[in-house]
């Protein structure tokens, strides 16, 4: 295996070495060269004697193979270390110009990114993402296996709705129809009527939503958890507060000087508990401080949600806001009424930094009650049959919430869009690559 950067860095390497990196930056001088070797978010400066390796054409995004020598160099800014060439190997070079990078002067267009997405990954601050993202991954799930959680790996292929019959992609089962499940929800209820107790899931979802907005795509990753026995759907938010501030809190460990370096933020670990404003108060909000009215019964839209989060943030220094407790008019099914004021719901949402990254609430776990709000809904109540006989056989009180990824790393990162979060992302009109 090539030496890594870091093995330089932490000294580990003394002496002679051998690596194998990416050409970022070439700095041509009369009788020698500078390179500028890239092994993802890392840098290395290596010195080469011009006339010793007159024979090589030298590109930038070329993998090399370098042999040579390591002097500290104070004078040097990238970590006062530098490589002296002995022997070079060009291992693999662009055989035409590049379509795009992001060193140019202007920087390519969102459409020219993702059109040449093996290219826009190798941006430092982009690759940096993922590497955090891959990072959070494994601490979402270390957080969920101390909790004593089971991860599950529900079906994709559906055969019907789990939320919203407009938002499904229809596909050719054999001799039927099926479609592209929206969400484990389904079936994270029927790991619960197993007694499973408390299951969660790392895995796609696929809306056929049309919208183009820097916070929606058609296939997407999702965190999912269903827990019982619950009192309160306060339970599932206090949850999903203590794995939010775990797993920021190890982000923060390992990346505070590099996304300090690359971005110029600070990675912030939230205090508990996270705000909490309900449906009702965050009309009031809206009305008094902003002016601004919404009709009784309405979804919070995209802008009011930020104007919400600017108040928190004046009020709390917070940048988290859970939203809870919506009409029961404009939420799903499955979502349990209060007992205490009928027409409202167990619902909330997590908004962080001005955009909503979790959905949430207490179910409704009596039979006779979800039929009759899966009717109420103007849902084909015969294609849940399976779904409602797991509330037959007795099933506790159980909460959920689903968390996106993408959308976190997106506003922690002040990124435009969180196509840029995803590999290939998928929207209504791109498919490729």
């Amino acid at each position: 295996m090539t030496t890594t950067i870091q093995e330089i860095i932490s000294g580990k390497i003394t002496w002679e070495v051998t690596i194998s990196w990416f050409i970022d930056t070439i700095r041509e001088h009369k009788k020698y060269i500078f390179l500028v070797l890239r092994q993802k978010t890392e840098l290395l400066q290596v010195f080469l004697e011009k006339e010793k390796f007159a024979f090589l054409e030298l590109k930038i995004e070329s993998f090399i193979e370098v042999t040579g020598v390591l002097e500290m160099k104070e004078e040097v800014k990238l970590h006062g270390i530098e490589l002296i060439a002995i022997e070079i190997e060009i291992i693999s070079a662009p055989f035409e110009e590049l379509p795009i990078s992001w060193k140019w002067e202007w920087y390519p267009s969102l459409h020219e990114r993702l059109d040449h997405r093996h290219l826009s990954l190798r941006e430092p601050k982009i690759l940096l993402a993922f590497e955090m993202m891959s990072f959070f991954d494994l601490k979402v799930r270390e957080f969920f296996y101390s909790m004593w959680f089971i991860e599950i790996h529900t079906p994709k292929i559906i055969g019907t709705s789990s939320e919203w019959w407009a938002e499904l992609f229809e596909m050719q089962y054999f001799d039927k129809k099926a479609y592209l499940a929206q969400s484990p929800q389904i079936y994270k209820q029927m790991a619960i009527a197993a007694w499973f107790e408390k299951v969660f899931e790392i895995a796609p979802a696929f809306r056929a939503d049309p919208s183009f907005t820097s916070r929606h795509v058609t296939e997407i990753t999702m965190l999912d958890i269903e827990m019982w026995p619950i009192k309160s759907y306060y339970e599932i938010l206090e949850s999903e507060e203590e794995m939010l501030v775990f797993t920021i809190q190890e982000l923060a460990k390992k990346y505070w000087e590099k996304v300090k370096e690359l971005y110029s933020l600070d990675i912030k670990v939230p205090t508990l508990p996270f705000p909490r404003i309900t449906f009702k108060e965050c009309v009031g909000i809206l009305k008094e401080k902003y002016w601004i009215i919404i009709p009784e019964w309405e979804d919070m839209s995209g802008e009011w949600e930020k104007k919400l989060a600017e108040y928190v943030q004046e009020k709390f220094w917070h940048d988290f806001l859970f939203i809870t407790e919506y009409p029961s008019s404009v939420r799903a099914f499955y979502t349990m009424e209060k007992e205490d004021e009928r027409g409202f719901s167990t619902w909330f949402d997590l908004i962080y930094k001005g955009l909503e990254i979790t959905s949430g609430a207490q179910r409704e776990h009596r039979h006779d009650i979800l039929r009759a709000k899966i009717i109420e809904k103007w849902m084909w109540v015969d294609g849940f049959h399976h779904y409602l006989e797991a509330f037959k056989h007795g099933i506790p009180p159980h909460g959920w919430y689903g968390f996106w990824f993408a959308r976190l790393f997106k506003q922690m990162l002040e990124f435009d869009t969180i196509k840029e979060m995803i590999l290939m992302p998928r929207d209504p009109k791109r498919i490729f690559p």
